[in-house]
């Protein structure tokens, strides 16, 4: 069985059936004292299943992606 080209399995928009809302990425709450150690799990969970891209600012924003085939560019510029 041959993958479509146009189907990247790689990409940090794919979802995997694993990807779901109910799976916890780090059980340790976020407080005033574990800033640190916290993001570092959370980079590390997101890295894992390859979705870091999506909070580091490394692709676009997805709301952009979506809006701006739709409204003229003057109109994006206030958004």
């Amino acid at each position: 069985m041959e993958l479509d080209p146009a189907v990247n399995l790689f990409s940090p928009l794919v979802l995997h059936h694993n990807d779901n809302p109910t799976v916890a990425i780090v059980l340790d709450l976020l407080d005033d004292t574990n800033y640190v150690e916290w993001s570092t799990v959370v980079q590390r969970g997101l890295s894992v299943k390859n979705k870091l891209q999506l909070i580091d600012g490394s692709i676009p924003s997805l709301l952009k992606l979506m809006i701006l085939p739709f409204f003229p560019l003057g109109l994006w510029q206030i958004i």
